[in-house]
């Protein structure tokens, strides 16, 4: 069973805070990446010899094998090293690991009715993982490893052996011995899955193409569906980038990306996008979305009666929310008292910290809130 991190229990206010100070901290993580953008651009600049192995590794369930007490340790040592450049919101170095043991001690979930605390591990999202883990890389990487490149668990490297590649993998699984990796290996035709990417080293010389797994179903934004069309112009826009920004050479993806388009029904005529009517200074005119054919004659009815209004459509949320909100309303006090009750158990939960962390969250509300009521007006 996988916890994943997020919203609507009072833990996620110290994640919150949490996430703001750790952000910086990432660019410390030099093996990190955010994307396949990156990948591609440091495999490009990466000067790979003739004999040069590559592998991917996959840390399996990093987050719930996580050794909380050693990832705390990890991360104030690296909080200490870098701490002149990282903005502390306010809080102390005593405040920062509070927040931390409050995150990690605090971690409830609902299943089956039933409320839990996690005791080891972290929840999925939270970024101590990632420092953690750049831990345990920086004490395992051999010397002859010449691209080492991680995407929170996935690992792709490059070594001038395979003997280099087998010391940095037994090194990595010594380090820690809830953690273990996987080890994917180049198919056939010299070709290794990576993220969104597909690589191929040979004589050198690096070949990148887009990839998609073959278990994806395909599924994008249909285009029989009711949104504005610019929307779908825009989903059609960032597939063809995407796989451009990606690929070396974009030929082998029209094909791919052909029949994507054709399952979900887009075909080669010309779509053009329209825009809701808005007169300068109007007042804010707010209908629910049917669908394109109708908002289209809304649109025209609104232009040729010249009214003072901005349109603006109201897109209807996903019918998954609409049948799951009223689950969350009733778990949501359960969540409540399960946290409080456990938080008046933590020997810091009355430091002080929770409630310097409530002003933060509530006056970074109250001065977000100001700044749209004034682009509003």
């Amino acid at each position: 069973m996988m916890i994943f991190c997020t919203s609507g229990c009072q833990s996620s206010h110290c994640i919150f805070e949490l996430v703001k100070l750790l952000s910086p901290l990432l660019s410390y993580v030099g093996a990190y990446i955010v994307n396949s953008s990156e990948f591609v651009d440091a495999i490009k600049q990466c000067r790979v010899p003739d004999s040069a192995c590559y592998v991917s590794y996959d840390v399996v369930s990093l987050y719930t094998n996580i050794n909380n007490d050693a990832a705390i340790k990890t991360l104030l040592q690296l909080f200490d090293k870098h701490s002149k450049g990282v903005n502390m919101c306010g809080f102390s170095a005593e405040d920062f690991e509070t927040l931390l043991k409050a995150a990690l001690a605090c971690n409830i979930f609902g299943f089956n009715n039933d409320f839990y605390a996690q005791k080891r591990g972290l929840a999925i999202g939270i970024r101590i993982a990632i420092v953690y883990f750049d831990h345990i890389e920086k004490a395992s990487l051999t010397n002859g490893i010449i691209l080492h490149k991680r995407y929170i668990d996935d690992v792709f490297v490059i070594g001038s052996s395979h003997a280099e590649l087998r010391s940095t993998l037994t090194n990595l699984s010594s380090m820690d011995v809830n953690i273990t990796l996987t080890v994917d290996e180049p198919s056939r035709d010299r070709f290794l899955p990576f993220l969104n990417t597909n690589a191929r080293i040979c004589s050198g010389k690096t070949d990148i193409r887009w990839y998609r797994k073959p278990s994806s179903k395909n599924i994008i934004l249909h285009s029989r569906s009711a949104h504005h069309t610019h929307m779908e112009v825009n989903v059609v826009r960032n597939l063809v980038k995407t796989s451009e920004r990606v690929a070396t050479s974009t030929s082998e993806n029209d094909e791919p990306i052909q029949h994507i388009l054709f399952e979900n029904g887009y075909n080669s005529g010309e779509t053009t996008t329209w825009r809701p009517s808005s007169a300068p200074d109007g007042i804010a005119l707010v209908p629910p979305y049917p669908n394109n054919h109708h908002a289209k004659r809304i649109n025209a009815v609104v232009k040729r009666s010249r009214l003072p209004v901005r349109l603006i459509f109201l897109p209807h949320p996903p019918s998954k929310r609409c049948s799951h909100l009223h689950v969350c309303r009733k778990t949501d006090a359960a969540r409540r008292d399960a946290l409080l009750h456990r938080q008046e158990d933590l020997p810091f939960a009355r430091d002080g910290v929770f409630d310097k962390v409530w002003r933060m969250r509530s006056s970074t509300y109250w001065r977000k809130r100001k700044t749209a009521e004034k682009v509003v007006r």
